[in-house]
Parts: structure tokens; sequence; C-alpha cells
């Protein structure tokens, strides 16, 4: 993660744009996740933090990916009825 702090589970707190690297997704998405209290931050001094056990907590919670049993690799969507 390029500009991220070496090991941000060690850290209490990020700020938006390493949650942002950290979860993937985009600066707007991690402050709608905080809108929606999905995730938990701090404003300290004019910047927002996001707390790093808020962030673990989201993945922990997220559901475990399961491929799914219809998808056949190399098969087009349209001789399985997806399309």
């Amino acid at each position: 993660m390029t500009g991220t702090i070496p090991s941000w589970r060690d850290a209490e707190f990020v700020n938006v744009r390493e949650a942002a690297e950290i979860l993937r997704r985009s600066r707007g998405s991690i402050y709608d996740l905080m809108r929606r209290g999905e995730l938990s931050g701090v404003i300290a001094g004019g910047r927002t933090l996001v707390r790093v056990s808020a962030i673990a907590k989201l993945l922990d919670k997220a559901p475990a990916y399961a491929p799914s049993p219809e998808r056949r690799i190399g098969v087009p969507a349209r001789e399985l009825d997806l399309v």
C-alpha cells in the first residue's frame, strides 16, 4: 500500500486516505461508511481519523467469498441463462 503507515494494524487511527487504501475504496465511500455508522472515527485538529479497530471489525463482519455454483469459467453467460 503506497503511502500508508508500515503496519496500519498497529496504529489506533489512520486518516481517511489511508483507510480508503486499506479497504480499496474511495475517500467518499469512507465518509459514507462513517455517515451510516458502519465505520467510526474522530475529528482531531481538523483532520478526520478512522479507528483501525473499526476497519478490522468491518472486515470481520463482511461475508466470506463463496463462488457461485453456476459460475463456469469459459462458458458464455447466455448459455447459463444469466443474461
